[in-house]
């Protein structure tokens, strides 16, 4: 079962109340969430999530929030039977790429079989539920969907 709209964003329920797992990591937009993260203005490095000191030149306070883009690419990948952090069993694991120069460790989503998944597999965004917390909210997180 999905928790997401056709689009990517996550379904906002009115009867359930809903939390990002970090606000660092989102920016909201008229189409949903979105990645964000920080590009040093001195030297161009990307970062995430957003920093205010850039460790690639150590300028501080000279970082802008910019989106990330929508798609990747899987450089690796892992699928564990273990239940960790509530996120259920099994689940599949990735390091993936974007053009920023960022790489990102994500949980995937809606992959039926992982064997179908290799290094360059092209992944999209989506903003899903990961879990409901002690409040009786649903905890969103970013994962990766397969572009299959």
């Amino acid at each position: 079962m999905s928790d997401r709209e056709p689009d990517g964003g996550a379904k906002m329920s009115e009867d359930k109340k809903t939390r990002l797992i970090s606000d660092k990591f989102f920016a909201e937009t008229p189409e949903g969430y979105v990645l964000v993260g920080s590009k040093c203005q001195s030297c161009g490095k990307v970062f995430f999530p957003k920093k205010t000191l850039c460790t690639a030149c150590f300028t501080k306070d000279n970082m802008e929030v910019v989106p990330l883009s929508k798609k990747g690419r899987i450089v690796s990948h892992a699928s564990d039977d273990r239940d960790m952090m509530d996120v259920g069993y099994p689940h599949i694991c990735a390091y993936v790429d974007l053009p920023e120069g960022v790489r990102l460790f994500s949980l995937l989503t809606d992959v039926e079989d992982d064997s179908k998944l290799k290094e360059g597999t092209e992944v999209e965004t989506v903003v899903e539920r990961l879990r409901t917390d002690e409040q009786d909210c649903d905890v969103l997180v970013f994962k990766f969907k397969p572009c299959l």
